[in-house]
């Protein structure tokens, strides 16, 4: 599949699950609403521990519904919202003007291995869940770490290969993706399964870490956040209440540095300075 083709089925993908990314932050009922609000959560608190005080110019690139966005611009950061899918654009500039944050929250249609900026435009880039779905994900990384200022900061967070499901899952189990990739590819050309369109990849932190280092950029920080499913052979070991309980659990674990926990979350996020 060639760039332009892979790059309008991920687009495609985003805008027909619009409504789902708008609700995803609006209830406490799923673990996977859960994750996701933790994932934001743990952005917020790099960003807002982040040494440089004051107001910062900052770019959300991926900006999807705009929830980050907006809560940094209502901390009073200059920010320029950036997304590819129109339906995207239009949630997240909807969600600023109830918030009554229009006129800080700059909403731009933009790819992230072309942003519309020039060299050093920003103190902070932040891309959450995009760089997994390039085809070419180091492009991205040097794009994010190009608009960025000489001492600005990147802050990204990338789907973790190693997360604790792909590790208690025989279905899922790390060690063993390149041959289910490799037998599904087979199948598919038999045309004994129907093809997927599109795979959100997942990274080993060693790969991303290179990823940080080949954009030219120094490593400062990283973390991982949000935990489960809790699953055997894709059934559910525990309800939903109970995943969510025990993936806050193991949260608190991994924050206080206990291994592996702080390994095995579903995210690497990692925060990295331009020198």
């Amino acid at each position: 599949m060639g760039a332009g083709n892979h790059q309008n089925v991920v687009d495609a993908y985003f805008h027909d699950r619009a409504d789902h990314w708008k609700s995803v932050y609006e209830t406490q009922e799923s673990l996977a609403a859960v994750k996701y609000q933790a994932r934001m959560a743990a952005i917020l608190e790099i960003v807002a521990g982040l040494e440089c005080a004051g107001p910062r110019r900052v770019v959300e690139v991926g900006c999807g519904s705009g929830r980050v966005s907006a809560a940094l611009a209502g901390t009073g950061h200059e920010v320029h919202a950036v997304d590819r899918v129109p339906a995207m654009l239009q949630e997240a500039r909807r969600f600023a003007f109830e918030r009554r944050l229009a006129n800080k929250v700059r909403v731009v249609r933009g790819d992230v291995t072309r942003l519309p900026y020039p060299a050093g435009a920003f103190d902070l880039t932040i891309a959450i869940g995009v760089i997994p779905w390039l085809e070419v994900p180091r492009d991205g990384m040097r794009e994010l770490a190009r608009v960025t200022r000489r001492g600005g900061y990147v802050l990204v967070a990338i789907d973790n290969l190693w997360r604790l499901n792909n590790v208690i899952d025989p279905c899922s189990f790390a060690p063993l993706q390149p041959l289910r990739h490799g037998l599904r590819r087979g199948l598919q050309a038999l045309g004994l399964l129907a093809p997927v369109s599109v795979r959100c990849a997942m990274y080993t932190l060693r790969e991303v870490e290179d990823m940080v280092a080949s954009a030219g950029l120094s490593k400062v920080k990283v973390s991982t956040v949000a935990f489960g499913p809790f699953t055997f052979m894709r059934i559910p070991l525990i309800t939903q209440k109970a995943s969510i309980r025990l993936s806050r659990r193991l949260q608190n674990l991994a924050n206080q540095g206990v291994s592996p926990f702080r390994y095995l979350g579903c995210d690497h996020i990692v925060l990295a300075r331009r020198p």
